[in-house]
């Protein structure tokens, strides 16, 4: 794409140029339009380099190998310094910092890319980023103590069109760490019962574990409870465990953390110097898939169109008999109203771009900010069916990429109520324009209807196609673990459980069939086993998704009771745990 916007430029730039011979106003016209196509197809193919570096580092992050991820965002932050891809690597340093415990690291790199300036060409979803940063900057700053400062980024985010699910429990969970603070422990657990499924479903394990502590904290009489934890010792690679962090960002919740499990090491993935080998090396796959989201069909017509109404403009204003004086040359002939209609006809085409562009901008703000209120009535529950709406909304619209995410919430839905073969049909339809995060989730589809071998091949062509996606190692586990519960192998599911990255954002269900497996197979403590047994009786979409999936391990932990669905909608529901987005 990058590259026939620059060639394309090019040739309006040389055809200007041939032009002004004979018109200066349409050869400048021209040479204006072709210079901003080139300028235009540069800053894409500069932002796909900074993608090879920068999303790699977010897989490297989400395995928990920060030792990578910090040095492939080093290479990044020096050569690419467009503001879009400096926001992106200010929130994946924010983010190590938040998970090792430096919370003036986050504070630094939040505040920083704050105050960068927006891009007009990227400036939607600059937005977005920031109030992703904003989310986790007041989650450092309530940690930190800072009241007032932490209040003023949750008022900013609340009161933010198209916030994202993620977003919107970073802040509620800054909330419950500043009512942690206050010391008023009937509004903290309030607070948390209020919001369980918001906080429980759009947040990350680390997160999850600290909403469940702060929970057994409100419940608590006494300020201490199990063991008191040190807080963690440095570590330039590798994240301290979720016990050791909440002593350094909570130090008043780290007593109540479950048991501390052994730590997987890092999930084995591709090294700095790998990673940008890959990245050259895959550039011509990327194109080629890259191509299927081009603009294409009544855009192609509508930019020949353009052209043709360009020329026939020029040939009115050029004259029918003998040689162009060069005194007039210039500018239409006076005498001739075609040369003006000519030019009018042309700067009217290039106005009616201009205002088509803006159109299409705005309708895919609108299409975003529609994308995130559904995603946050999922996280909530969709207690009303108005997710389902809202993305079936989405895929009815004549935007194929906005219909692509409405195909991914509604197979999201579909996933969660068990309707395994609607998944694959949400899938096939939006995929052409979403084929990482729809292939992702129709592998997980085709292990639940135990089409393992499917769904693997899946997993691999996700993997060859799109080696720098982030979320790879995400979809290659949850495949690993469907298939171990569909197959009623405890055993291997717990050997994939032990496998989650405490910075991985897995859905609920499948968190907590790692969860089961690991109680059926002894490895699990009483506390987190208790979180268990409550998420099963609080949410019964999940515990039928479980039953659905894997009804052996259910039954074997004597979970049966759980399984059968909400008879009313009003019954506490979850069904969202995306990635939004990030």
């Amino acid at each position: 794409m990058a590259t026939r916007q620059m060639v394309m430029g090019v040739i309006l730039c040389g055809l200007g140029a041939l032009i002004a011979v004979v018109s200066v106003a349409f050869g400048v016209l021209l040479v204006g339009v072709g210079g901003a196509l080139t300028a235009l197809g540069v800053w894409m193919r500069r932002s796909a380099a900074a993608a090879e570096l920068v999303n790699p580092a977010l897989d490297a992050s989400i395995r928990g190998d920060f030792a990578t991820a910090r040095e492939l965002l080093d290479r990044a932050e020096p050569t690419h310094r467009a503001s879009h891809i400096q926001r992106a690597i200010a929130s994946q340093r924010a983010f190590i910092g938040w998970r090792c415990g430096d919370l003036d690291e986050v504070e630094r790199r939040t505040s920083g890319a704050l105050a960068l300036p927006i891009s007009w060409l990227t400036e939607a979803a600059e937005r977005m980023v920031d109030l992703e940063l904003r989310s986790q900057r007041s989650l450092a700053r309530a940690a930190a103590g800072r009241t007032t400062e932490a209040r003023e980024d949750v008022v900013a985010v609340s009161a933010a069109r198209g916030r994202s699910a993620s977003a919107l429990a970073r802040i509620t969970l800054a909330e419950a760490l500043l009512l942690e603070r206050s010391g008023d422990r009937a509004a903290l657990r309030e607070h948390l019962a209020t919001n369980r499924a918001l906080l429980l479903n759009a947040s990350p394990p680390h997160e999850r574990e600290m909403v469940r502590a702060l929970t057994r904290l409100s419940r608590s009489k006494v300020s201490s409870a199990y063991r008191e934890v040190a807080p963690p010792a440095p570590s330039p690679g590798q994240a301290p465990p979720i016990d050791a962090w909440l002593a350094a960002v909570v130090p008043a919740a780290a007593p109540f953390a479950s048991r501390p499990r052994a730590m997987a090491p890092p999930t084995p993935g591709p090294s700095a110097e790998t990673a940008v080998r890959e990245g050259d090396d895959t550039r011509y796959q990327l194109r080629k898939v890259v191509r299927a989201g081009s603009p294409s069909g009544r855009t192609t017509l509508l930019l020949w169109v353009i052209l043709i109404m360009v020329f026939i403009g020029v040939w009115t204003v050029l004259p029918s008999d003998g040689p162009v004086a060069p005194t007039v040359a210039s500018t239409p002939s006076s005498s001739s109203p075609f040369g003006w209609v000519g030019l009018a006809v042309a700067a009217a085409s290039f106005a009616a771009v201009a205002l088509w562009l803006r159109r299409l901008r705005r309708a895919g703000e609108a299409e975003t900010v529609t994308f995130q209120e559904a995603a946050v009535e999922l996280a909530r529950g969709d207690v009303d069916g108005r997710a389902s709406a809202l993305f079936a909304q989405l895929a009815r619209g004549s935007s194929k990429l906005a219909a692509a995410h409405g195909e991914l919430g509604l197979a999201r839905i579909a996933h969660l109520e068990g309707r395994f073969e609607d998944v694959l049909v949400h899938c096939d339809r939006g995929i052409e324009l979403l084929l990482p995060d729809l292939a992702s989730a129709r592998a997980s589809a085709l292990a639940a209807l135990g089409r393992f071998d499917e769904a693997h091949r899946e997993v691999a062509t996700l993997v060859s196609r799109f080696p720098t996606y982030p979320m790879v190692s995400q979809a290659r586990l949850t495949v690993d673990l469907v298939e171990a519960g569909k197959r009623g192998d405890a055993a291997r599911a717990s050997e994939a459980a032990a496998r989650i990255s405490p910075s991985m954002t897995l859905a609920l269900e499948h968190a907590m069939l790692a969860s089961l497996a690991r109680a059926i197979t002894g490895a699990m403590g009483a506390e987190e086993r208790e979180d268990l047994m409550e998420d099963l009786r609080q949410d019964r979409r999940c515990a039928a998704w479980l039953a659905a999936v894997a009804p052996s391990l259910l039954a074997e932990l004597g979970g049966a009771r759980f399984s059968a669905p909400a008879a009313s909608r009003d019954a506490p529901s979850s069904r969202w745990g995306c990635r939004g987005t990030t």
